[in-house]
């Protein structure tokens, strides 16, 4: 029996001393590592002696110091490769810089700074390509205009001119042809028209729509003049098909919004179908050439990202009691004057001046000041947030999309009891109790 207690405190002495021999080792490592400004291996193997040797406050202090160097070193060379440009291995050296030493709010700002400007960098180039198929989506919808010259046009057309004369001048000055509908009845124009340094295609819209006339471009050299009635809209518009490929809107939404604008105010010939792409994050139209140019500059003005939202919330237990005895303390609210000819008032038999008080002649020089004494209220302010019984029990932070709901439930739910009695028989007293359970929601709930 005696060999066994001997044999087991050999054992415990040999794990004792090499737990002992594991930290010394590690402790004389992390010095060495310390020399030589190699702070990361120095935290590590301060850790590793600290895990051997729980209890050691040297320990424990130098594994302190050797993580707010590292934080420090890490934070020099975030710097340097910040101003050389090199973003994402700043934010990975301020990111350890933050794991070494929490209370460094500077590297964690750094570390949320950098990330929005990778996001905004990824986001605009993202955009482009983006914007080069919406581009080719809108070239291939319908023909152009290609007119000799593209040049402004600087001309003035008086009143009482036919619309005939001014468009077959405005072509022959273009390069371009016009053709008119067999309905196109000649007449003149009511006011003058004046094109001061306006493209073709805006002359062309300001004539003819002061004149109740619209245009067809049939190919890059050639329009056709049309009266401007609904029948004829739905005859000559052609019905072209888009796609909008959209960054930051949902389809779904997009649909809804394009219906209630376009669909519910055009006539029943010319609604334009809306169809939305989920897999692609598009949306394809189908209608008049007018109809679907109106829906890319409403998808144009709605595709916006939305903004984030952050809210800190800061919750307080405080004692009521000391809250009570917080504010402003004017020392009973009072002013108070005291008439002493003689000397100044003092005190019982000390002598002493009133504190708080001072002498009216100081305001003014007059016969009887002098004469009198007054007293004012002193002040005194107490904060509630510098009390030391004040505890801050949670700080959270919630983050959410603009327009989204945030919450923070911060306690727990609880059981509620709720009995109710009936009868064992029909038309009996309720004398049989039947307990339900509602959860109800405790604690803080933002």
């Amino acid at each position: 029996m005696k060999a066994d207690l001997w044999k087991t405190a050999v054992l415990v002495l040999a794990i004792a001393l090499a737990a002992g021999c594991a930290s010394s080792r590690a402790f004389t490592k992390a010095q060495q590592a310390e020399r030589v400004g190699d702070w990361d291996a120095a935290v590590q193997y301060y850790t590793e002696a600290l895990q051997s040797k729980p209890d050691s406050a040297e320990y424990k202090i130098a594994l302190e110091r050797a993580q707010l160097s590292a934080s420090r070193a890490h934070l020099y060379k975030a710097r340097e490769l910040e101003e050389k440009g090199n973003l994402e291995g700043a934010m990975a050296e301020y990111q350890k810089a933050a794991d070494f030493d929490p209370s460094n709010t500077q590297a964690a700002d750094k570390v949320a700074q950098i990330q929005e400007t990778l996001r905004s960098r990824a986001e605009a180039a993202r955009a482009k390509p983006m914007e080069q198929m919406k581009e080719r989506a809108r070239l291939a919808t319908q023909p152009l205009l290609n007119p000799a010259s593209r040049q402004p046009l600087f001309f003035k057309f008086a009143a009482g001119i036919a619309v005939r004369q001014i468009l077959d001048f405005l072509a022959q000055a273009s390069g371009i042809n016009v053709v008119y509908e067999s309905t196109f009845q000649e007449t003149t124009t009511k006011s003058a028209i004046d094109l001061d340094g306006v493209t073709l295609e805006q002359a062309l819209n300001i004539v003819l729509t002061a004149n109740n006339l619209f245009y067809k471009v049939l190919n890059s050299k050639s329009i056709l003049v049309i009266p401007d009635t609904p029948q004829l809209r739905l005859k000559y518009e052609d019905q072209v098909i888009q796609t909008f490929y959209l960054s930051h809107a949902d389809p779904m939404t997009m649909q809804t919004l394009l219906n209630g604008l376009l669909v519910a105010q055009a006539q029943q010939a010319s609604r334009p179908q809306i169809m939305p792409n989920k897999d692609s994050n598009s949306i394809t139209i189908r209608g008049s050439a007018s109809m679907v140019a109106i829906a890319g500059r409403i998808i144009e003005n709605n595709d916006k990202p939305k903004a984030e939202v952050f809210i800190d919330v800061e919750i307080l237990e405080v004692n009521r009691t000391r809250a009570k005895s917080y504010g402003l303390d004017l020392s009973n609210y009072s002013i108070g004057f005291q008439f002493s000819p003689e000397s100044a008032p003092s005190t019982g038999t000390s002598g002493t001046t009133n504190a708080g008080q001072f002498n009216l002649n100081t305001v003014a020089h007059g016969i009887n000041t002098a004469d009198f004494y007054a007293s004012i209220p002193s002040a005194m302010v107490r904060f509630l947030e510098l009390d030391s019984q004040t505890k801050l029990i949670a700080k959270p932070s919630l983050r959410g999309m603009e327009g989204s709901k945030l919450t923070a439930n911060l306690g727990d739910e609880i059981p509620v009891p709720s009995t109710t009695f009936a009868p064992i028989i029909s038309g009996g007293t309720p004398m049989n109790p039947f307990t339900s359970f509602n959860y109800k929601s405790v604690g803080v709930n933002v």
